[in-house]
């Protein structure tokens, strides 16, 4: 079998059939991914995307984050780069530099029947992300941080947990990622809320709106549903 993370990053531990552990760029506050449940849930499409070789300058946290998008959004009754918020170059290119053994065809998996309308993406959000990402010394955003942006976006329009939208397996892999790569936007939430939750207040804020019930979050009754644990 093709090993879902590159060696030196999985291991095995009683019932689990890997772990992987990372450190998000730094950041601290490592965070461990059960492999069993991704493999239960779509492991036929992550090894395919992780099996191509590894290209120079992509850890594998970030192909694993891609990965795991790419894997979510297959099943999706529409095209992949709609479900991901990306323009068909952008979706080529993500392809090209995280998996470049990987083409478009081979990720026509199983499709979910539907059973609602697709939501739209909010522009709002999408907006509020893009201006979080980090820019290269030529001032041009960098383009593993600007896929994630428009991924967020879009899949914040789904409903549920964010991190269940992207297809991730725990709510630290979204924050991992985001530290990671959205670093401002990381720093900006510091007090941990919820990332959709978040998203939509910061909307709503910056449109003169209030979409807290108290100016204080200690006392709000709101406060499980922002900083509950997923």
């Amino acid at each position: 079998d093709v090993p879902l993370f590159p060696a030196g990053h999985g291991q095995q531990t009683g019932e689990q059939m890997a772990v992987f552990r990372a450190d998000p760029g730094g950041c601290g506050g490592g965070h461990q991914v059960l492999v069993e449940g991704l493999l239960r849930r779509s492991g036929g499409m992550l090894r395919l995307l992780l099996a191509a070789t590894a290209p120079p300058g992509i850890g594998p946290e970030d192909r694993h984050l891609f990965a795991c998008l790419l894997t979510v959004a297959s099943r999706e009754q529409r095209d992949i780069a709609a479900a991901l918020g990306l323009p068909a170059d952008d979706l080529e290119a993500l392809l090209s530099r995280c998996f470049p053994a990987c083409d478009l065809q081979q990720l026509s998996g199983p499709k979910a029947p539907p059973d609602q309308a697709i939501p739209a993406s909010n522009s709002e959000v999408r907006d509020l992300l893009l201006s979080h990402v980090p820019r290269d010394e030529t001032g041009t955003p960098r383009q593993l941080s600007r896929w994630l942006a428009l991924a967020l976006a879009a899949r914040a329009a789904q409903p549920g947990h964010l991190w269940v939208a992207m297809g991730l397996l725990q709510r630290p892999e979204l924050s991992a990622a985001i530290a990671r790569r959205l670093p401002s936007l990381a720093a900006a939430n510091d007090k941990g809320m919820r990332w959709k939750r978040y998203l939509f207040r910061e909307v709503c804020k910056l449109n003169g709106g209030l979409l807290c019930k108290s100016p204080n979050c200690g006392v709000c009754s709101d406060y499980a549903l922002c900083f509950g644990s997923d």
